[in-house]
């Protein structure tokens, strides 16, 4: 479900229910409306928890981004749709693999991570302008799992350079076996460094018996005013990269995966 909650009080002002499935997090439009998926299904509610519309996805929904007049939504299954304010899909873009929902640069062109390592570049009508794969022509194969071998949704910096982290993961077995590790350096996740047109200006990878994990995920970066890039990991840590792909610091939280840390600045 997802629940409306008073930042004075911390009392709940509204709950909607989804029936079962998990929601993701919301997002706003400008007139209040509140964004959401859960299992295939794209929502949108009034800012009093009461539903406007509903769009399925037919394959898991990622988490929509509202821009202007517009929703945007990733899926499993390598749907990208655009949605207006109705509802109502204003275009519609299918890749191999999955793709995540986009960031949006100032000229309003979308950025889509998405499997085998893959990031897609779109404009606002959905017409492609590049796809960069900077750990190289992947297959997609049938045995990932979902979500899993994908780039994650990008960061955007002041100078337009898109930072991309990696989402590893096992690949499936065969029936009744035990998960396969991708091939190569494939399970050890990267951060990498992006140009507004395509290209690879560099990566960093987290030193993989450092991480004690055959699997290593690095998510997109939150970025500090600095240009400091603060990533969160599936090891436990939270790194501290410069611009040019050095470590400045980690911290080790202990347990649990870290996701992208929130910095104020």
């Amino acid at each position: 479900k997802v629940v409306c909650i008073d930042p004075g009080s911390g009392t709940a002002k509204w709950e909607f229910s989804t029936g079962g499935a998990s929601a993701t997090t919301c997002c706003t439009g400008d007139d209040g409306t509140v964004y959401f998926s859960a299992g295939s299904t794209v929502y949108a509610l009034t800012s009093e928890g009461k539903k406007k519309w509903s769009y399925d996805m037919g394959a898991e929904a990622d988490e929509p981004c509202a821009h202007k007049d517009t929703v945007y939504v990733g899926s499993v299954g390598g749907i990208l749709v655009a949605l207006d304010k109705d509802g109502n899909p204003k275009w519609e873009k299918r890749v191999g693999g999955d793709i995540r929902t986009p960031s949006l640069d100032r000229q309003g062109n979308l950025y889509c991570g998405g499997s085998s390592f893959t990031l897609y570049a779109f404009d606002a009508q959905g017409a492609e302008l590049w796809v960069a794969r900077p750990a190289g022509d992947v297959s997609l194969g049938e045995g990932y799992y979902d979500w899993d071998n994908t780039l994650d949704t990008p960061s955007i910096a002041e100078d337009g350079t898109i930072y991309a982290g990696s989402m590893t993961g096992p690949l499936k077995g065969a029936a009744g076996a035990p998960p396969e590790q991708p091939p190569g350096d494939l399970a050890q996740g990267k951060l990498y460094a992006i140009s507004p047109q395509g290209r690879v200006m560099w990566s960093y990878a987290y030193p993989a018996a450092a991480s004690g994990s055959p699997y290593m995920s690095i998510h997109s970066p939150s970025i500090g005013r600095d240009g400091t890039l603060y990533c969160g990991t599936s090891c436990w840590r939270v790194l501290a990269i410069n611009a040019k792909a050095q470590l400045v610091w980690e911290y080790n939280t202990g347990e649990g995966m870290t996701v992208c840390p929130s910095v104020y600045s």
